[in-house]
Parts: structure tokens; C-alpha cells; sequence
């Protein structure tokens, strides 16, 4: 009796499927960054490397950059960092489609599922920005990979290395050792193989967090490292992070829909009444085409689907609880999701019609992202962008601004060079409201001294959504900032810019 001749890689399609992606991302690199991805330049540039919440990101760039600098680029770190969250996204599609025929004998479907997660708006986006989690979602894929075509406990243990190198980058993977379990395939549900995966994920993620533990604090003990590990800082965090609240389960729902196509975009049914732009009618159609494809997959009912949606909700209870209102999270869980479609359409419908319908919604999410994100992010600087080079055209190198937000602030030190005090970052380091102001007025005091000028963005002209947002992340109110004082000293783009004397 024959033994089952081993799976065949198809090494052309998977190197075709990631040179395509390619494609996708290197042609449409972004000129709006994250300020997530300012941050990262910045540690790169200044030596500011160990960071236990993503500690392989910034050697990995800081290697690449000195590498390139020896080749004769002259550049900066923020423009090598984004190419590799493109190459990363790349391969990490690459791998994914590697996982999704191992999955499906069907090849229309894991090209299909592959599509989807390449198009989907968080990894797209991720992919042309700088974001660590891109690369942490290509070791996802690539350990995916290996749990569905492990033959041996071999691959099994290039596995859990793999699944370990996706933690250094990104800790939320470490939920990707239960939701790997979850897909093991028949063959390879052992003790055994579980005992492989495991202890190869864990023991190189254990010796890797003790000797950075130790190298930062010297010798703890098991309960300050247990701390350390599982603490965003190492003071204090702001108090929206690693909260459980009944609002944040509906909160992270929308972020999850949002990951795929930016449904906060969405107009809703009243607005398609009036004149709306048809990039937000766009974002409509691209829900309901997402809505179809899980009607056909839920119609479908395989077994097989289960896994992916069990994996896919490891993740969901650690998003909830750290921080729901983002969707860059979802980059590994989406996927499972993706791997639940692959599985759901296996073998693909045979009626055309229903073929037709998958593409054409896969499509019209794809395009929907496209022209509303993609394109604009690639070629316009974005309201962020141009408020900071205003504000920096209008400050001396000495000079320093307080800000209350992330986002166009976080351009002035890195593109501009110009000192910023944020009062959330402050907050989190304090974690008072007396404390956190009058460490901004030493600040202050200091900076005038020097001969520099403060400046501050008038904070009784927030938005209301901004006053929301800034007391619900640190109980301070404008009437707080207002009391640093302040004289209006010009504009940029509706934002009336105070100077503190």
C-alpha cells in the first residue's frame, strides 16, 4: 500500500503572488506617516533601540539603513523603514497564499482569500506607511504556512521560531500560539507536535524578554519581571490602554470592520439622502460587498471554516482590552479571516454567478480602498502634514511647542526639527493632572530662559471632538491648558497658534 505522496509547494505561484503584491505597495509608498512610524525613525536615527513592545522592528531598520549608508545612500531611516514594511507586506502575502493552498485544494480560492487580505485596508495601508506590524504579520504568515504544510516536526519547530520572531516584533502575537494550534492539520495533531511548537516558540521568546529584562533593570525577581513584561511602560500607561468596559466590545467591532475598508468613512442612510462625496457612497458599497462575502461563506457552512474563526477571535479579547478604537491591530487576525473565506469558498462554487459575485466584491473592496486611501495617501501630504510644516515655518530651531494630541504634532520634531512637549505623554508618565501641568510649565520656564518662544495651539478653540478625545485619554480639559496662558500669534489652516510668554 502507497504512502500519500507529500503536498507539492508551488514555489513559482507563491513567488508570482508576492512580486505582485509588490506591486500593490512599493508604487505607492505614503507621504501622510504614521506618527507611530515618525517614532520608530526617530529611535532608529537615535540609537534609541530596545523596546520591549517591538524589539526587533528597530534593529532590523537600523541594520538596513547603516547597510544601505555603506552602499552610498544618503538618506534618512523613515524612507528605508517604509520600504521594508512594504517587502515585508509583500512576502507576508506571499506566505499567506503558501498557507491558503495548503488549505483548500481549490486554487480559485486561495487566490481569492489572498486577494482579500493583500487589498484589505489595514494591510495596505501598513504596507505603504512604517509599521512594525507589517513585519510582524509576515512571520505570522510564514509560521502559518508551516503549520499547514508541517510533514515533520521540523517544520513544526521552524514554526514556533517563526511564531517567536513575530512576538519580538509585535507582542500580540503572542496569541498566535493558540490560534496556530487551532489550525494544525489531522496529521499533525499530536502531543508531540503541539510539545514542538510550543516549546520552541516559548522557550526562544522566554531566553529572548530574560535577557532583555535583565539587561535593562539587572536581576528581578519572577514577580517585578511578570510586571515588567506585561506593562506597556515602565512608569505608568495612559488610562484608555488595558481597560475591560461593555463599550469597547462594539468599539473594536467597528475597528474590525474598519481594518478591511475604512468604514468610519461610511455615509450613513439619511446622508445618501443629500449630496455626499461618492468616495463615502464607495465605502458603503464596499461594506455590503463585504457583508456578501460572509453571507456565501456563511451559506457555504464547511467544517473545515470553523478553525480560522476561532483563531481569528484569539486575538479580538486582547484588542478589546488594550486598544479597541485602532484598527492596525487586526493586520494578523485578518488572516484567519481571510484563511475563513479560502475555506468557506473551497471548493469555489461552480455556478459562475456566484464566482462572479466573489470577485466583483473582493473588487469592489479593493477599488474602494484604493481611490479613498491608497492613491490620496501616495501623492496628497494630508491636512496633518501641511498644519505642521505651517507651524514649523512660523518657529525657530530654538523655539518649542506644546501640544494635545498625536497625530500633526509628532511631524515637527522629526520632518522640521523643532522641540515638542506632548501633555498625553506627560500624563502617562505622571499619571496627574497637577503634576503633568506643571511639569509643562518647568518646561516652559526652562525654554523661555533659553531664549527661546513657546507656542501652543489655542486650546479654546478645540473641536469638540478633540476636547473629548484629550479628556477621555487623560481627564485633562482645555480650561487646564488654558491656564498655561497664551496670546494668539498667527494661524494655520483654521488653527489659531497661541505664543506663552
Amino acid at each position: 500500500m502507497g504512502t500519500k505522496p507529500k503536498p507539492v509547494i508551488p514555489v513559482v505561484e507563491v513567488l508570482a503572488v508576492t512580486f505582485v503584491s509588490l506591486g500593490l505597495y512599493l508604487p505607492f509608498l505614503s507621504i501622510q506617516y504614521d506618527p507611530n512610524g515618525l517614532i520608530e525613525a526617530m529611535a532608529v536615527e537615535n540609537g534609541s533601540l530596545l523596546n520591549k513592545n517591538h524589539m526587533l522592528f528597530r534593529p532590523l531598520g537600523l541594520l538596513a539603513w547603516r547597510a544601505l549608508h555603506l552602499a552610498g545612500y544618503t538618506g534618512n531611516s523613515l524612507h528605508v523603514l517604509q520600504a521594508i514594511s512594504a517587502v515585508a507586506g509583500a512576502f507576508g502575502i506571499g506566505f499567506a497564499f503558501l498557507a491558503f493552498r495548503g488549505l483548500s485544494e481549490s486554487r480559485a480560492s486561495a487566490y481569492a482569500g489572498t486577494a482579500f487580505l493583500a487589498t484589505s485596508f489595514t494591510y495596505w495601508v501598513s504596507a505603504t506607511d512604517v509599521f512594525y506590524v507589517s513585519v510582524a504579520g509576515m512571520f505570522a504568515a510564514a509560521a502559518f504556512a508551516c503549520v499547514v504544510h508541517a510533514e515533520s516536526h521540523r517544520k513544526m519547530l521552524l514554526a514556533g521560531i517563526l511564531v517567536a520572531l513575530s512576538i519580538f516584533t509585535w507582542q500580540g502575537s503572542i496569541f498566535l500560539v493558540p490560534a496556530l494550534i487551532l489550525m494544525f492539520p489531522k496529521r499533525s495533531r499530536t502531543p508531540q507536535s503541539v510539545v514542538v511548537f510550543v516549546a520552541s516558540a516559548g522557550l526562544m521568546t522566554a531566553l529572548a524578554y530574560v535577557a532583555l529584562g535583565f539587561l535593562e533593570h539587572g536581576w528581578m525577581g519572577p514577580r517585578q519581571f511578570w510586571t515588567w513584561f506585561t506593562h506597556y511602560s515602565e512608569t505608568a500607561t495612559l488610562p484608555i490602554w488595558g481597560r475591560w468596559q461593555s463599550g469597547r466590545v462594539s468599539e473594536a467591532a467597528l475597528s474590525a470592520l474598519d481594518s478591511l475598508t475604512a468604514a468610519r468613512l461610511a455615509a450613513g442612510i439619511r446622508e445618501l439622502l443629500k449630496p455626499v462625496q461618492l468616495g463615502r457612497v464607495a465605502v458603503d458599497c464596499s461594506i455590503i460587498a463585504f457583508a456578501l462575502l460572509i453571507i456565501i461563506a456563511a451559506w457555504k457552512r464547511r467544517l473545515a471554516s470553523l478553525p480560522p474563526v476561532l483563531g481569528y477571535l484569539c486575538f479580538f479579547p486582547f484588542i478589546v482590552w488594550w486598544d479597541p478604537g485602532s484598527d492596525k491591530w487586526f493586520l494578523i487576525p485578518n488572516i484567519f479571516l481571510a484563511a475563513f473565506l479560502v475555506c468557506s469558498f473551497s471548493p469555489m462554487p461552480p455556478r459562475k454567478s456566484t464566482q462572479l459575485i466573489i470577485l466583483f466584491c473582493i473588487l469592489t473592496i479593493a477599488g474602494t480602498n484604493f481611490v479613498t486611501t491608497i492613491r490620496p495617501r501616495h501623492f496628497d501630504p494630508g491636512p496633518a502634514r501641511r498644519v505642521a510644516a505651517c507651524v514649523a515655518a512660523h518657529m525657530q530651531p530654538r523655539d518649542m511647542f506644546v501640544a494635545a494630541e498625536w497625530g500633526w504634532p509628532d511631524y515637527l520634531p522629526y520632518l522640521h526639527d523643532r522641540t515638542v512637549v506632548n501633555v498625553i505623554n506627560d500624563f502617562a508618565q505622571f499619571q496627574n493632572k497637577g503634576d503633568t501641568i506643571t511639569h509643562v510649565k518647568e518646561a516652559i520656564v526652562e525654554r523661555l530662559r533659553d531664549g527661546g518662544r513657546v507656542f501652543i495651539d489655542d486650546p479654546l478653540t478645540f473641536q469638540q471632538s478633540d476636547s473629548e478625545s484629550l479628556e477621555r485619554t487623560t481627564g485633562l480639559t482645555p480650561k487646564d491648558l488654558s491656564s498655561l496662558g497664551g496670546t494668539a500669534s498667527f494661524a494655520c489652516y483654521n488653527r489659531t497658534i497661541d505664543r506663552i510668554d
